[in-house]
């Protein structure tokens, strides 16, 4: 569901960018697309990055 919002946003962001011509909504954007993906990659895997690093979290 997270994931799905931030690509959303990435996609508003995106849209701005290239109507607008504000070459700095382009960081924020490629920022929210990269976390969209992971999120859904770990929502569909069962991934999680915080447990691979290490730390203990409740299942």
């Amino acid at each position: 569901m997270a994931g799905c919002a931030l690509g959303a946003i990435s996609m508003i962001l995106a849209v701005a960018a290239w109507f607008t011509g504000v070459a700095w909504l382009w960081w924020p954007m490629g920022g929210f697309a990269c976390g969209s993906c992971v999120m859904v990659f770990e929502a569909r895997s069962g991934w999680c990055m915080v447990r691979a690093m290490g730390f203990k979290t409740r299942i």
